[in-house]
């Protein structure tokens, strides 16, 4: 039996530290600089390798919201036939 380590899904970003930093922060941007994402990978010396999931962060004041109940209703509802 073979066993593998599948390899990080998204974007794979290398950087290189002289010496320890107190915090590493990476800034994702699109093409007319707005901020798509924003994280803070390992802060050690060294190459090290940080991987983005590809999501986008949430605009501040913005909110998550739940589909419409009568949508979710009538997912709920809707018969599964077998065969």
């Amino acid at each position: 039996m073979v066993r593998a380590v599948n390899p990080p899904v998204g974007a794979t970003i290398y950087y290189y530290l002289k010496a320890d930093a107190q915090k590493v922060t990476v800034t994702i941007k699109d093409l007319e600089g707005n901020v798509v994402n924003e994280f803070t990978p390992t802060a050690k010396k060294g190459l090290q390798m940080a991987v983005w999931n590809l999501n986008r962060q949430a605009a501040p004041g913005a909110r998550w919201c739940r589909p419409a109940a009568a949508a979710e209703a009538a997912i709920r509802s809707t018969p599964v036939s077998s065969r």
